[in-house]
């Protein structure tokens, strides 16, 4: 059910993605364009193309892949851990790694100020998921609270960075996202709440997502691994490096005990 799940929420998200490219993406450019106006995030734009930027648009699919590999593979899980078979948090989890992947493909597809909100949007949905699970089993709390506890949260962040995304708040509020789970992750590691992982995928996904943010980081615009006409965008390596990450979470979050 997860897998079927996980593929309708992507044939809708590409469905959407499609029928408002070939309208042209409407909306008012990203503020990214106002200081590189060819090369945001370092990939030339294909301009009179439905795809902007093709290599950083098309990366995505490494979460698209991740996501429904998570789905595909749960019915063969057997065990107490609510991740080791289909359950809400697990389904969950799968279907917001899925949806990383059309979330950043409407922004650099598009370079529309609200491709960038997706995206950001895409990225908190994500950490804040991991995150509340933690607090979750460390508190023993229910599914419906998680559940309302992460729509509250996204909720509010959402409206947020509609207001202020365009004043570079939205990596702002995925750093400090990013802060709340190490947090947890630590609370974790000193047994809070009786929960017992092994840490192993956890230190691989970290040092995963660290190899990745230094790429990201060196390959803006003007920056030593910027190529805006090559096949090689580090912002392309990000996507599929952070994928990788989010896979190492899920098989982390799998040796609770």
């Amino acid at each position: 059910m997860g897998l079927v799940l996980g593929l309708i929420e992507l044939a809708v998200c590409l469905g959407v993605f499609f029928l408002i490219g070939l309208r042209g993406w409407p909306g008012a450019n990203d503020d990214c364009l106002d200081t590189q106006p060819n090369t945001c995030y370092c990939e030339r734009l294909r301009t009179g193309k439905m795809v902007l930027q093709p290599i950083n648009t098309w990366t995505n699919v490494g979460y698209m892949a991740v996501g429904l590999a998570i789905l595909a593979v749960l019915p063969s899980l057997l065990g107490a851990n609510p991740m080791a078979g289909p359950d809400l948090y697990s389904v969950g989890l799968g279907m917001v790694i899925i949806f990383l992947g059309p979330g950043s493909m409407f922004f650099h597809a598009s370079m529309k100020a609200w491709g960038g909100w997706i995206d950001n949007i895409s990225m908190n949905l994500f950490i804040s998921w991991v995150a509340l699970y933690d607090v979750f089993r460390m508190v023993h709390g229910s599914e419906l609270l998680f559940s309302v506890a992460w729509l509250l949260v996204n909720g509010v962040i959402g409206a947020f960075l509609i207001a202020y995304l365009r004043k570079g708040y939205g990596k702002w509020v995925f750093a400090g996202l990013i802060g709340f789970y190490l947090l947890t992750s630590v609370l974790v590691a000193l047994s809070v709440g009786g929960v017992h992982r092994d840490f192993g995928w956890l230190i691989v996904a970290l040092a995963v997502f660290s190899v990745a943010f230094a790429i990201q980081q060196l390959s803006q615009t003007n920056r030593p691994l910027c190529f805006p006409d090559s096949w090689f965008q580090g912002h392309g390596l990000w996507h599929l490096m952070t994928a990788l990450a989010a896979g190492s979470i899920f098989l982390y979050l799998l040796t609770e005990t």
